[in-house]
């Protein structure tokens, strides 16, 4: 992937992979943020892990994505670790992060190309099944991708092995390191603070209920449901005390008028850390979306909803009835009354609901320590080599 590489001559790469063998340190990372996204989740959750227990006395972050250098630099500057933020462009710094580090973390197989040891913190836990089950050219890359990679359990490692032709010991099903935002006691990024602050203030004492739908296979500039059936949900629940918000998935190209509607927008470019949300959030709804996954961790109610009958062609991992964690309502209006239920009688067992089944299949034995477990796992390997 040329784009990725940034601007480093090619003679000046293949003389950093000679130099290697020679000039390689132990305990020296780099952290390559993928192309196009956000520094953060998975990746941005290991690294202050990593920090917090000092385990690497050096690290490279190598910014191929959206993020502002500047906004990570004041960031990092606050650890008490050596933090190096390389731009795609600076050649010297790419040539000595490929020289020197021991290992590199990704979060996505763009960057394929840079040597030595590569873990791969993937993006989520899928219910769909991944593109690259599906399409040959991918599969084709996939050959590839010689990688470590993570997971989140038992079946996520056995999803990721077909997904990305790799045997099962080369995934490691310690879990997700940004689960530990969720459940755990990890460190939050300076950011993620201001961001719960900004959504108190937007809240103003208000309870949250997050809709957030993923993209359409075939319509992305699509939505589920109406302008109408929107006003109608977010009239209905300022009465009672509470405040619909809406994230739409990056890949959606949905145009709303956040404001006419009533509804609070929730929108990655305003709140870029999902993790901060789910705090505030009482209630999620979303459709065939693995937030639903990542949200069983806070123990509260999860509804499913798709009026639109469009069901992906690409189709799931399972029976998609039997892994979503939650009632699921194809009509509107029944959704609507079954979240009336839930509303005003809260602690009424007509809408208790019990996802065990779903945590254990998907989660695992997860027990807030999906970094912890990664580092054990990670550096047993390295021993026994």
């Amino acid at each position: 992937n040329k784009k990725s590489k940034g601007k480093i001559p090619f003679f000046l790469l293949i003389f950093s992979y000679l130099l290697r063998p020679l000039s390689k340190r132990k305990g020296v990372f780099c952290f390559v943020a993928p192309h196009k996204k956000p520094w953060g989740c998975n990746l941005e959750a290991y690294f202050l892990s990593l920090q917090e227990r000092q385990v690497s006395r050096s690290i490279y972050i190598l910014n191929f994505g959206t993020t502002p250098n500047k906004a990570i630099i004041n960031e990092t500057s606050q650890l008490d670790t050596d933090v190096t933020v390389i731009d795609r462009t600076d050649t010297w710094q790419l040539f000595k992060c490929v020289c020197l580090s021991e290992i590199f973390f990704m979060g996505d197989y763009s960057s394929n190309w840079l040597p030595g040891k590569k873990i791969n913190l993937w993006h989520g836990i899928p219910l769909k099944k991944i593109g690259v089950l599906e399409r040959p050219k991918y599969k084709k890359l996939a050959k590839r991708f010689k990688n470590v990679i993570s997971a989140a359990s038992k079946m996520d490692q056995s999803n990721m092995s077909q997904a990305f032709n790799m045997s099962l010991e080369r995934v490691l099903p310690c879990g997700l390191p940004r689960h530990d935002w969720i459940a755990g006691d990890l460190k939050l990024p300076i950011r993620f603070n201001q961001q719960l602050d900004d959504l108190d203030n937007a809240l103003v004492g208000r309870k949250l209920i997050l809709y957030a739908p993923t993209f359409r296979d075939k319509n992305r500039n699509g939505l589920t449901l109406s302008n109408s059936q929107l006003k109608k949900w977010s009239n209905y629940l300022q009465q009672e005390g509470y405040v619909l918000g809406m994230r739409l998935h990056t890949r959606s190209g949905v145009q709303l008028n956040f404001n006419e509607l009533g509804v609070l927008d929730l929108s990655s470019e305003k709140f870029n850390h999902i993790e901060a949300i789910y705090r505030k959030t009482e209630i999620l709804v979303t459709d065939y979306s693995s937030v639903s996954i990542d949200f069983m961790l806070t123990n509260k109610e999860i509804i499913g909803l798709d009026p639109s009958g469009d069901i992906y062609d690409r189709g799931f991992i399972g029976d998609f009835n039997l892994l979503f964690p939650g009632c699921f309502f194809n009509e509107f209006d029944l959704f609507l009354d079954y979240l009336k239920k839930i509303v005003q009688r809260p602690q009424s067992t007509e809408t208790s609901f019990d996802y065990s089944f779903q945590r254990r299949l998907f989660l695992g034995d997860y027990d807030n320590d999906a970094c912890e477990k990664l580092t054990y796992t990670l550096f047993s390997l390295s021993s026994k080599r």
